[in-house]
């Protein structure tokens, strides 16, 4: 694939569409068409596939008895004619409005049009006569009518509500139509046209303006689609319709499953009148064939014989930039709703650790305390889980485990933190245990000395895998064997992104514990969680000093402090091993989530951490940017400890809650593989993309 093609969002599952509107003019479809032309002129410029205009947005909605008059429609055809005739230049697929005469029957309709051609016709299923709408004075509904065609022009066109629109060289860009008063019905025809294989659904509104109802058309919109697991695009008349009893805001919006990518709404003249976004269509289809629903499609679906009518898009396979809001950390919690998210996470972990410790008829809990993150928010974690059981904090037992990288920094952290919460504290310095076993595997390490110190030559026959093994089994045998002692389990602390690389040491290890809390948490959410939990009263017993103490662990260096620092600033580094965890966390989100490929990841990347960020609206001033080279390094890194290295440590994975939608590594939830696999073909695509950008 040459570069130019890789840089384009279209060779990566997006799709850029986009919800239009002009200002109407009542009455006068060729004014109107030639309006709509200036904003298709715009969307063609813009690389746009999609644009859905208004309902009846040729004739306006609110001309009433006109649309009786044969002036106005045969002018509503004209200007038809004119949009189709001028649309030749351009790539983006329309679709207007307009009333069409099929018969001796008058049809709310939308037409669809692409680069010189008619495409189809679909009319209007739910007709509103209530309230301000008397719709049914003018029109038929359509619901019924399948398998037709109309005549227009001497030509003969796809005619009905059993149309779905299916590009050719965009297998996934597959889509439906609603109009307006279609959407809000309990058996909409949008469940239709997905079950069919519509990926997106396109209405054409002239929904009127009411207080607070743009808020609800929004969660309607975003709460449909994430049902249908669809994309939706929303466009409603606005300034320009009449006034004579009503106003008009012309919402413009764009949703994504439940994600809302864009909105807008304004009654005034000036309003935005184009809304593009990029969807994404390729995570769409992958969380359909995750879904059972879409494998057992209901009955009724097919029943309904759907025409697919094709069409050949030609996108522009180059960089053409990306539209749309997207998360450099996809795992993090939004900022508006980030305590209540925090809050909501603490009580699930600690509601699933507190009914365990029911069920285990445990006395205590058992936690090893390192002054990092995960172990700081398993801690918070049993203090929450003792208030649900009314227990003591005294009950939580916080061992302090001092092994040859233990930093004086890590050490005061940890020890604080129990001091502070008032939880019983053990400690045990681990070294001289290490020292016996060293003596009796042999070991050079056997030799080390007893005392603190540093080291600027990490010696690869001593400091191997070894040495740090055994310093992670000694803490977790102690755990345990205290626990026994304390009628106690162990609370695991481990994480969702070490869980994933493999970053832990199996069996008698910190693979282990008899309930995890972590489990379903990765690195990058446990930090926000410490951070926000810096700064918020969430026990009872919580002061400032706890607060500062959450603080500093939340800024300190990942680290295992398994091997001797170089200096008490420089403990062992983790991201040197594994990678940055903002970039690990980022590739395991979108292969759980979106079961992405590399060269889809590498492109997302790309445009979230890459040197020439193109998603630099969203980039917090601080957050770090990486080469291509460090980019594919992590993604090898990822390949390899995921898929080739790591599964048999899930497999044996302790008990612990998921706390995340469509994310968990469980062999008895949501991922189940088997321990024996290679990354070849992952591998494979990562030495293309190296070839592309001519990496070594």
């Amino acid at each position: 694939m040459p570069e130019m093609r890789f840089q384009s969002i279209y060779s990566h599952g997006f799709c850029r569409v986009a919800a239009a509107r002009h200002n109407v003019a009542l009455a006068q479809p060729q004014k109107n068409a030639d309006l709509i032309l200036e904003i298709l002129q715009k969307c063609h410029e813009q690389h746009v596939a999609l644009a859905v205009f208004p309902e009846l947005s040729l004739t306006g909605y609110s001309i009433d008895e006109l649309f009786f008059q044969k002036t106005i429609l045969d002018e509503a055809l004209n200007a038809l004619k004119k949009l189709i005739t001028l649309s030749k230049k351009y790539n983006t697929v329309a679709i207007v409005g307009l009333p069409l005469l099929h018969g001796q029957t008058l049809y709310n309709c939308a037409a669809i049009l692409h680069q010189g051609k008619l495409l189809g016709i679909v009319p209007k299923s739910h007709i509103l006569s209530e309230g301000e709408f008397y719709e049914a004075r003018y029109f038929a509904s359509g619901k019924e009518i399948s398998q037709q065609t109309i005549l227009l022009w001497e030509e003969e066109y796809p005619f009905g509500t059993d149309l779905l629109f299916q590009a050719k060289d965009l297998p996934n860009l597959c889509f439906g139509l609603e109009i307006c008063h279609d959407l809000w019905v309990p058996s909409a025809p949008g469940i239709s046209l997905v079950n069919a294989g519509a990926l997106l659904i396109a209405n054409l509104s002239a929904s009127p303006a009411l207080v607070g109802r743009p808020k609800d058309r929004t969660l309607l919109c975003a709460s449909y689609a994430q049902r249908l697991t669809a994309g939706y695009l929303y466009a409603a008349s606005g300034w320009g319709e009449s006034t004579n009893d009503l106003t008009w805001d012309g919402q413009l919006l764009i949703c994504e499953a439940g994600n809302l990518l864009g909105v807008t709404s304004s009654p005034l003249p000036d309003a935005q009148t184009l809304l593009i976004r990029d969807i994404d269509l390729e995570s769409l289809r992958a969380k359909r064939l995750k879904t059972n629903y879409f494998k057992q499609i209901p009955s009724e679906t097919t029943q309904k014989a759907f025409r697919r009518i094709s069409f050949k898009l030609k996108p522009k396979f180059k960089d053409i930039g990306f539209k749309r809001p997207f998360s450099a950390f996809p795992f993090h919690f939004l900022k508006e709703d980030e305590n209540d998210r925090a809050l909501e996470t603490l009580n699930l972990q600690a509601a699933a650790l507190a009914k365990r410790l029911i069920a285990s008829h445990a006395q205590k809990m058992v936690i090893g305390i390192s002054g990092g993150l995960d172990s700081a928010l398993a801690l918070l974690v049993c203090c929450r889980a003792a208030e649900i059981l009314n227990w003591p904090y005294n009950q939580i037992v916080g061992c302090s485990l001092r092994g040859y990288g233990t930093s004086k920094t890590s050490e005061m952290l940890g020890l604080s933190l129990m001091n502070n919460l008032h939880i019983s504290i053990h400690e045990i310095d681990i070294r001289p245990i290490c020292q016996t076993v060293f003596k009796s595997l042999e070991h050079p390490a056997s030799e080390l000395p007893l005392t603190s110190f540093y080291t600027q030559d990490l010696d690869k026959r001593i400091f191997d895998l070894t040495f740090e093994n055994v310093q992670a089994g000694i803490r977790t045998d102690l755990l345990f064997r205290l626990a026994g002692k304390e009628n106690a389990i162990v609370v695991g602390t481990g994480d969702l992104s070490e869980l994933a690389l493999g970053w832990c040491t199996y069996g008698v290890g910190d693979q282990m514990a008899h309930y995890n809390v972590n489990a379903g948490l990765p690195k990058t959410l446990i930090q926000q969680l410490v951070n926000i939990f810096s700064q918020n009263d969430i026990f009872h017993r919580y002061n400032d000093e706890t607060k500062h103490i959450l603080k500093q662990i939340a800024e300190r260096p990942i680290s295992p402090e398994l091997l001797p620092a170089q200096n008490e600033d420089c403990p062992q580094q983790t991201e040197i091993s594994t990678g940055p965890y903002c970039i690990q966390d980022f590739i395991l989100w979108h292969v759980l989530k979106h079961a992405s490929s590399p060269e889809r990841i590498f492109f997302l990347l790309e445009k979230n951490w890459g040197e020439s960020c193109l998603n630099a609206e969203n980039l917090d001033t601080n957050q770090p940017k990486f080469s291509k080279k460090v980019l594919l390094k992590c993604l090898e890194i990822f390949g390899k400890r995921f898929f080739n290295f790591s599964q048999f440590k899930r497999t044996a994975m302790p008990n612990g809650p998921k706390i995340l939608p469509d994310i968990g590594l469980s062999p008895r939830g949501d991922w189940r593989a088997p321990s024996d696999l290679n990354c070849d073909i992952w591998q494979t695509q990562i030495n293309e993309i190296k070839k592309i950008f001519h990496i070594s």
